[in-house]
């Protein structure tokens, strides 16, 4: 039993200084290199919500963990990518695309993407500005060039309508009007209230109300949270707006909400 017993345990030691020495001989490969590009080599995306596949080649070829993680800088246009490196494009400009090395995070290389032609409005963070109009690190969603639509009142029918947003959060949502596509929005210098029927692509209606005691309608917290909802889960939605009290004046457009819940994620972060 004990010679037994001394044999079994000779076994262990000789297989554990086996591992051991197996572990010593074969260390992990690190990543030393990353090269990033696209299918065939292309910078540019051209089409409206168009796409490109991102490669990233890892050297050296045998590196233990050749896995890496995708990454889209914002630039002068902006764009999403996902974990697999599908590169779709949201509004024109450049975009900046890298990939880093999951084993190795110090490991990276980017690639700078030309988009162009995107024809849907957009959506974008941006960064109030202060009395100087420097930029702060306050952050706000916008539609990026204006909204265009409708208004009538009793002086006029169908003219001109330009709608921007301002969203400050989930919870606090305002939009200015500008009539015959103006550089001034519509005022109140009062506290006009305003009521906002929203139809969505399925053709439900929903009926919001804001205030205007400046430049801006204001949706009060529950109209602000349904419409930032209808807006992530709509491509189009149909707004018609009126003056709660007097009903002389209407404005009619359509939001293209497509890339709103992409500038949310952005604004998140």
């Amino acid at each position: 039993m004990k010679k037994t017993a001394l044999v079994l345990l000779g076994l262990v030691l000789v297989l554990g200084f086996i591992g051991c020495d197996s572990a010593v001989d074969n260390p992990p490969v690190e990543v030393s290199d990353i090269s990033v590009t696209g299918t065939g080599d292309a910078t540019i995306i051209n089409s409206d919500e168009g796409t490109l596949q991102m490669s990233a080649t890892v050297s050296p070829d045998d590196a233990t963990d050749p896995s890496v993680t995708w990454s889209v800088e914002t630039g002068t246009g902006t764009a999403a990518i996902s974990s697999a490196g599908l590169l779709t494009a949201v509004t024109d400009g450049t975009v900046t695309v890298k990939a880093t090395s999951v084993s190795t995070p110090a490991v990276s290389d980017e690639l700078e993407i030309t988009i162009s032609n995107q024809t849907h409005v957009a959506w974008a963070k941006r960064n109030f500005v202060d009395s100087f109009g420097d930029p702060t690190d306050t952050p706000y969603i916008t539609n990026i060039g204006r909204i265009e639509g409708t208004f009538s009142n009793s002086a006029t029918s169908d003219s001109l309508l330009e709608v921007s947003f301002i969203i400050d959060n989930s919870t606090d949502i305002a939009l200015q009007l500008f009539e015959y596509g103006g550089d001034n929005p519509v005022k109140s210098y009062g506290r006009k209230k305003y009521e906002l029927l929203i139809k969505d692509i399925l053709g439900e209606v929903y009926s919001l109300t804001g205030i205007n005691h400046s430049d801006r309608i204001i949706l009060d917290e529950s109209s602000s949270t349904i419409l930032h909802n209808l807006l992530l889960g709509n491509d189009k939605l149909k707004i018609h707006i009126e003056e709660s009290d007097y009903r002389t004046t209407k404005y009619d457009f359509e939001v293209d909400a497509r890339g709103y819940g992409f500038a949310y994620n952005e604004y998140l972060k």
